[in-house]
């Protein structure tokens, strides 16, 4: 270990040239601790915000859906919405081979529910078993996520 090079100082430190509490003092750290501190800020305040009743009313509102739709059809929509299927379809490779197969055997149906006879969605509860899906309509489909997660 050295000893720091800020005069009268005897501390001893392993790298920076300064010990601890004379680094802290210089413009370089507190510029990192700044940035640092306004990104966790911002996306704790974010992930409040997203989980509230609040944003969930505002994503069901015309204008939130009309601006959705608007940047989905431009130019940049459609290369993010490429971006995230690329990356999704890298990162589960066996999920999206068990809907090709199952999409390409297996016609769709109604939904298994009882009294319910909207068209059903596929539902894989194992992906290693492309062939053996469920059929769940829409709204039951998001139930049954909501209940496994």
């Amino acid at each position: 270990m050295r000893q720091c090079e800020k005069d009268g100082c005897t501390r001893k430190h392993k790298a920076k040239g300064l010990c601890h509490k004379h680094y802290k003092q210089t413009d370089r750290y507190k510029s990192q601790q700044k940035e640092y501190n306004q990104s966790d800020k911002r996306q704790e305040i974010m992930r409040r915000y997203w989980k509230s009743d609040k944003y969930r009313e505002y994503e069901k509102t015309p204008e939130r859906k009309a601006k959705c739709k608007k940047f989905d059809s431009s130019k940049a929509g459609k290369i993010s919405r490429e971006k995230r299927r690329k990356t999704y379809n890298e990162k589960h490779p066996e999920k999206v081979e068990a809907r090709k197969i199952a999409a390409r055997e297996i016609e769709r149906q109604e939904c298994e529910h009882v009294n319910c006879n909207e068209l059903g969605e596929r539902h894989h509860d194992d992906y290693s078993k492309p062939l053996d899906v469920r059929f769940l309509c829409k709204d039951h489909h998001i139930d049954h996520h909501c209940i496994t997660a």
